[in-house]
């Protein structure tokens, strides 16, 4: 009998010892051997599917049921390695290849067995184990067709569970896409705490090995399961290292929508995920899921805006032991580039490409070409772009031309005694110069403070400028003339 994969049946009522006594320890960080087992065929080692056991690797083997009812079928280790460990399930199961949908997302299994008339549960016995050690399941009830049903489980042999725990299937979200590992976190009976799995831990078979449970007996998909031993030792309740969590790399803009970041890589032997949280609260902002890798990119953030960020780690066992959150560390987005073209100059050829050097400007980009002015005078110089290009067809101008000497219109004594006879001549071209600019750079001494001569200077230079669409030019840069005059 094969079951509908349209799921309408109530959820079951069932009678539990107390829920208290359930044993959701943390499983050892000193785990031994783990086995999967899947229905049918779905996950093999090519699969790479490591599952919900952070004991598991990538690339195990996958023990395959594809028979309803196998009978001390032998169980691989995930290394692809033969053991003792056996598999019989017993009753009366209905065993499907799924299919029933268009499957969009992780397709995790799409085969199962459950009972075939929905209300008799069926066995499962897990033997050939060794009777001195501890164990953990993980059990599996991925079915990509939202229903509404549970999967309960009962040890019948060996010890650490006690009553029965409900793994609660997910029944939102869309038909034929599939979530992810989803955990349910209180597998107790009608919880509304709905995933495709759960772990069981600190299960200890008889003295002839064997763990066993009553399973099913509703209309809910068993999908596999992962059995881990765990090999002795305290169990895990420290945090992963360093607690609190450290930056690798503190967050920084990448444009002017973006920021990235790297936090520390910490350390446990249970394994290591982490959580990056947007503290701010400024628009775009999103906090990251946990996550294995120890970097986060936050895209889709609002250009020159700041945000702030902290990490957090947690180990995968199932404590899920976390550690104190990192300081927060701010990064400020960039503007919003306006297809801008940007031209470095620089004297003396001090500066090169593989210098890298971005300086001030932040339309500038890393390894960008620096025009480099050997000697002056240069007349229509040819300057690339910081790309290196000469497309534009911009070029540049730079005479000495002797400067000003305000002496020329005072009984002082010239500045410079041996151009006394062409101070003329030389204010002159300076004149002129300052007509044909397309830029003016008036520099003083800070510490000194402006000088007479710098105020006469600057008094020159605004009787010069000229009226462009309405607009003094060259413009007056952070009103330098206008400090300096008073």
């Amino acid at each position: 009998m094969f079951p509908s994969k349209r799921l309408r049946s109530l959820r079951s009522t069932l009678a539990t010892a107390s829920l208290a006594a359930l044993a959701f320890v943390h499983p050892s960080a000193l785990a031994g051997p783990v086995w999967n087992v899947n229905i049918g065929t779905e996950l093999t080692a090519g699969d790479n599917f490591t599952g919900a056991a952070p004991e598991n690797t990538a690339n195990s083997f996958w023990n395959s049921v594809t028979i309803a009812n196998p009978t001390a079928m032998p169980l691989a280790m995930s290394t692809g390695t033969a053991s003792t460990a056996t598999l019989t399930l017993t009753g009366s199961i209905g065993f499907t290849n799924g299919g029933w949908a268009a499957v969009t997302g992780p397709e995790i299994f799409t085969q199962w067995c459950k009972s075939s008339d929905n209300s008799t549960p069926f066995g499962m016995v897990i033997g050939g184990l060794d009777p001195g050690k501890t164990y953990d399941l993980v059990i599996y009830s991925d079915w990509f067709w939202k229903g509404n049903a549970t999967l309960p489980l009962t040890q019948t042999v060996g010890s650490g569970l006690t009553g029965t725990v409900v793994l609660d299937q997910i029944s939102t979200g869309t038909n034929g896409a599939v979530p992810g590992l989803v955990e349910d976190t209180n597998p107790g009976p009608n919880t509304n705490v709905e995933g495709n799995w759960l772990r069981i831990s600190g299960l200890t078979p008889d003295v002839s090995g064997n763990l066993a449970f009553s399973m099913g007996g509703t209309n809910a998909a068993f999908s596999g399961f992962q059995l881990i031993e765990i090999s002795g030792g305290a169990p895990d309740t420290a945090p992963p290292t360093p607690s609190p969590m450290t930056w690798a790399s503190v967050p920084a803009a990448v444009g002017s929508s973006s920021i990235t970041m790297t936090a520390t890589t910490a350390s446990d032997a249970s394994g290591v995920e982490y959580l990056f949280t947007a503290t701010s609260g400024n628009p775009g902002a999103t906090s990251s899921n946990w996550q294995d890798s120890p970097s986060y990119t936050d895209p889709g953030l609002t250009a020159n805006t700041l945000y702030t960020y902290t990490v957090t780690a947690r180990d995968k066992s199932a404590a899920r032991n976390s550690t104190t959150a990192s300081a927060p560390a701010s990064a400020t987005t960039g503007m919003v580039s306006q297809n801008m073209t940007v031209w470095n100059v620089n004297m003396s050829g001090q500066i090169t490409t593989v210098d890298n050097f971005v300086g001030a400007a932040p339309e500038n980009t890393a390894n960008s070409t620096w025009n480099r002015i050997a000697s002056v005078p240069q007349t229509a110089m040819a300057l690339k772009d910081s790309a290196g290009a000469t497309t534009a067809g911009v070029t540049f101008d730079i005479i000495d031309t002797g400067g000003i000497d305000p002496s020329a219109h005072s009984s002082k004594s010239p500045l410079s005694i041996g151009s006394a006879e062409f101070i003329e001549q030389i204010r002159t071209q300076a004149l002129v110069a300052i007509e044909d600019a397309d830029l003016i750079l008036f520099l003083v001494d800070a510490i000194s403070g402006p000088l007479p001569a710098d105020k006469e200077v600057a008094g020159i230079l605004r009787e010069n400028q000229k009226v462009v669409d309405g607009k003094p030019y060259p413009p007056v840069v952070r009103s330098l003339l206008q400090q300096i005059l008073g």
